[in-house]
């Protein structure tokens, strides 16, 4: 029975040594995990900038942010090093950043050993299916304009008065990055950049005045329509202007046409929350808030193909095909809303859904 007793304790103690060792080393190959997704999503987070920065001069800020954040990590309780962040990749034409991560010799307490863990992950930025808090106000994207673009500056300009046909030779493309045409018109892209010296990439900070649609057509470039939800339990107009509506607006997804009301008092508490915040040299300054995405007074606004316009009458249906972020200047008392497009807004998905190229996504991809 002793015999027994000692070769089955002895069994049991190298199966239970070699239980803790295997432990220590999953538990330091999930932290390594840890660390090099941290360092992924924060160096893809990089070209989540709301700007249309040349991707390829962000690479070296992408490197470094990634860097930083990974050693911001530990394994086994042991800070991460800037040798043990071993390897990071920029992969801006894809907006993608690799990161591996791992140590040397890991030590383990009963067998003794030094065994090498890393792990490894990729993160990218890439077009989202929709987002949230989309306040109940929707434009048409903009297009080429053939007859009543007077000046050739490809922007509406005081005393011109934009509809969209077809017939007369308009023509509209949505704005598409993966795309190398220039023929795309939409809001983000280039198409109006540098036409008459002006200062502004990718229509970001475009002031444009956004003007209320008494008859509910919405076929003029800067009118805005109003858009509602048919839930039941949905909300008022002035209530999903001063607040978030958090249900998910997507792209295809079909709204009905709200009848115009009055939103001046709305839109003024939204403008009042942040009085002071004003657009100044290509960014908003002197807000009440750290980060200017968060001030009330920058709100995303739907688009919408302007061949839809049309169909407002006959059907009361729309679908939007783009979300953009606007940043509210003032309001008069007729409810026209003046502003500036901020680009991109941040967004989320759906497995299968249409995705838009203004609104973005950070997601591990590896």
């Amino acid at each position: 029975t002793l015999v027994l007793v000692a070769v089955s304790i002895t069994a049991l103690a190298a199966m239970g040594a070699l239980a803790i060792d295997l432990g220590m080393l999953f538990k330091s190959r999930g932290d390594a995990q840890r660390a090099a997704e941290a360092g992924a999503l924060a160096g893809a987070s990089v070209f989540l900038n709301f700007t249309p920065a040349d991707r390829y001069a962000d690479s070296v800020a992408a490197d470094a942010r990634a860097r930083l954040y990974a050693q911001a990590n530990s394994i086994l309780n042991i800070a991460v090093s800037p040798t043990e962040v071993q390897l990071v990749k920029v992969i801006p034409d894809s907006l993608k950043v690799r990161v591996v991560v791992g140590r040397v010799g890991i030590k383990t307490w009963f067998a003794r050993l030094a065994v090498p863990v890393n792990a490894q992950a990729a993160a990218a930025v890439g077009s989202a299916t929709g987002a949230s808090c989309v306040k109940p106000l929707m434009i048409p994207d903009i297009w080429s304009e053939a007859t009543q673009d007077g000046n050739s500056d490809r922007a509406e300009d005081d005393g011109e008065r934009w509809t969209y046909d077809p017939t007369a030779g308009d023509f509209y493309s949505p704005y598409d990055p993966a795309s190398s045409s220039g023929s795309q018109t939409g809001y983000g892209s280039g198409y109006r950049d540098n036409i008459t010296g002006s200062q502004y990439a990718g229509d970001r900070g475009r002031q444009i005045i956004l003007r209320p649609n008494s008859q509910q057509d919405a076929d003029g470039l800067s009118n805005f329509a109003l858009w509602k939800d048919d839930s039941p339990v949905a909300k008022s107009i002035a209530e999903r202007i001063t607040k978030c509506d958090p249900q998910t607006v997507n792209v295809g997804q079909p709204f009905k046409v709200a009848p115009q009301e009055p939103i001046h008092d709305a839109i003024q508490q939204l403008v009042d929350r942040d009085p002071d915040a004003e657009w100044q040299g290509q960014q908003i300054v002197r807000s009440d808030v750290p980060d200017w995405r968060d001030s009330p007074r920058v709100i995303k606004i739907a688009l919408f193909d302007p061949l839809q316009a049309s169909n407002f009458q006959s059907t009361g249906n729309v679908t939007f095909n783009n979300i953009v972020l606007f940043f509210i200047e003032r309001v008069d008392g007729a409810d026209n809303i003046t502003g500036r497009i901020l680009y991109y807004t941040g967004g989320s998905g759906r497995s299968g859904g249409p995705t838009a190229s203004l609104i973005k996504q950070l997601r591990l991809v590896e």
